[in-house]
């Protein structure tokens, strides 16, 4: 029966992290649809993992490894740099955990679930995982129906650089960011969720994300200046 319950958790984790890697690649504008094998097999192994250091190692320290998991994945399929890559991970992985929250506590004030549920019953983590994929997949349907999303020059933002300027501040950003959904996610098991701690760190990742835009619009125009001035010397 361990063995039902530990595939079932690793198939609807599977769901709800294709759909947070679908969402994190229409933000960032990374093209994904000639890669499916790929977009696949990333949720696959962080479902697992995540399921497995849940339920067989039984530590808290959980959204470490499946965060490693993914960067590390997105990193060597799609050959983005190492910050960039914790940048398009740890955004969709917000925005899920921020959705997730919202749905429990309206939930609980609704009566029809509960923190000590959640806790408690698989199937309410199901109902939860599905309702939050069904949201990501339509947020992320709107994005490329719209073509609204962030375009970066992705090699400045490799290790070499990521102590230098901005993308130091970003760095401790996306460090910041890790930290909290870690307490976050202790806060959960400890049944004291509130909806005040993912909305700060959304705010805190969102201006990470502007701030970074910002200045990529900068190196773009630099850019095309000088290949301007490089063609009227010719």
């Amino acid at each position: 029966m361990f063995i039902v319950w530990f595939l079932l958790k690793v198939f609807f984790g599977f769901i709800e992290f294709a759909t947070v890697m679908i969402l994190s690649f229409s933000i960032f504008r990374i093209p994904f649809r000639y890669s499916l094998l790929k977009m696949l097999a990333i949720p696959a192994v962080m479902a697992f993992t995540s399921t497995y250091f849940r339920e067989i190692i039984a530590v808290d320290l959980v959204l470490l490894p499946v965060l490693i998991a993914e960067i590390t994945l997105v990193m060597i399929f799609f050959n983005i740099p190492i910050l960039y890559s914790v940048l398009v991970s740890i955004t969709g992985y917000l925005l899920a955990f921020l959705f997730e929250t919202v749905l429990v506590l309206v939930g609980s004030s609704i009566g029809i679930t509960s923190q000590e549920l959640m806790a408690t019953s698989p199937l309410h983590v199901f109902v939860l995982e599905m309702i939050t994929a069904l949201l990501l997949l339509l947020i992320s349907l709107y994005l490329q129906k719209k073509k609204i999303g962030f375009h970066f020059m992705v090699k400045h933002l490799s290790l070499r650089e990521s102590l230098k300027g901005y993308n130091f501040i970003l760095s401790t950003i996306l460090i910041l960011g890790i930290i909290g959904m870690q307490l976050q996610l202790i806060a959960v098991k400890d049944l004291t969720l509130k909806i005040y701690f993912p909305i700060i760190l959304s705010i805190i990742l969102l201006f990470g994300i502007i701030f970074s835009y910002i200045y990529n619009k900068r190196l773009i125009r630099q850019k095309y200046e000088r290949f301007k001035r490089n063609e009227h010397n010719r």
